[in-house]
């Protein structure tokens, strides 16, 4: 099993994934469907957890900057 971000632009996508899906149900739908396409592929948790990553990322932005407070700091 690899690390996390060591797989270059693979390992890019899945964290960008992750935030898409954070605005996006339907890609976290489809993006569960895929990694889980091959269950017992060795990197199949680690793409994963990149995804979850860039999801809990924009989840944490989010709460401290909603969407009212970051348009008021472009202004």
């Amino acid at each position: 099993m690899r690390d996390l971000f060591t797989d270059g632009f693979n390992s890019f996508w899945h964290f960008v994934f992750g935030i898409l899906g954070f605005y996006f149900w339907w890609v976290v739908l489809f993006f569960g469907v895929y990694q889980l396409k091959y269950p017992r592929d060795t990197n199949t948790l680690i793409d994963l957890t990149e995804f979850m990553l860039g999801y809990l990322v924009i989840f944490i932005l989010y709460k401290i900057y909603p969407k009212n407070k970051i348009a008021s700091l472009i202004k």
